[in-house]
């Protein structure tokens, strides 16, 4: 490594370190993933300690008289260290702000998704859209802190329940009734329907409000369980599968 790659490394560096704290001040992300800061913290150390060696090695590289073997090939080591170093830094900052992968631990999204899967979600200043795949932040709720859910309802939409027997009713989102991707209709209990009550009024869903729906409409954990969720819990979207690789709609 030259002095003044060397230089430019340490430069680059310190550019991504003051980023990934103007990206964390913005509050970009609704995820908190401690890991991935403390990756980035240990990156950042070690590429903070490769450089500063690596320019401390070119300043005094013609005071050796005698180099051996290990001084002979400093240089490569170091080259090799600040790039696995700087490489992590990037991945970490874009796994913290950007996208990440994450897997599919149950079947409540079949056909779309199947447990076991290997997604990609994004996560910057991520705003839901009708029809999203979402995954949502549920701690409360059961053991499972992330949900994986598609976008039915929307702030401010209609929402009405039809009663098919003295138990079931269905789901009418602007006049519109709800199915699944297979057709098949999302019933609802009187306890559904008021816990999603909670987050209506005057017939429509509140500002920040949202309804969502597992694909497997007879087998999924859902807003017809937990209510319609906020905003600030839904964290990311599913825009990519890696595992078996394909898109997912």
């Amino acid at each position: 490594m030259t002095l003044k790659k060397a230089y430019q490394t340490l430069i680059f560096s310190i550019i991504l370190m003051v980023l990934s704290v103007l990206l964390y001040a913005l509050d970009v992300t609704k995820l908190d993933l401690t890991w991935g800061m403390t990756g980035f913290a240990i990156a950042t150390v070690l590429s903070l300690f490769s450089v500063i060696l690596a320019i401390h090695t070119a300043r005094h590289d013609k005071e050796v008289s005698r180099p051996n073997f290990l001084f002979k090939y400093r240089f490569e080591f170091l080259d090799w260290l600040t790039f696995l170093s700087v490489s992590l830094m990037a991945i970490f900052m874009f796994f913290m702000f950007v996208a990440l992968p994450s897997d599919v631990k149950h079947s409540s999204m079949n056909p779309t998704l199947n447990s076991g899967d290997r997604v990609v979600v994004y996560h910057f200043n991520y705003v839901p859209e009708r029809n999203d795949i979402v995954v949502t932040y549920m701690l409360d709720y059961i053991e499972d802190e992330y949900y994986v859910k598609r976008v039915f309802g929307m702030p401010g939409d209609q929402i009405t329940f039809v009663s098919i027997d003295s138990i079931q009713h269905s789901i009418w989102i602007n006049g519109k009734k709800a199915v699944s991707t297979s057709g098949t209709t999302y019933l609802i209990d009187l306890d559904g329907i008021n816990k999603i009550s909670e987050s209506m009024a005057n017939g429509r869903l509140k500002e920040d409000y949202y309804i969502i729906l597992g694909d497997n409409a007879n087998g999924s954990t859902d807003s017809r369980s937990f209510g319609a969720v906020h905003e600030k819990d839904i964290v990311g979207k599913v825009v990519f599968r890696l595992w078996p690789l394909g898109g997912v709609s």
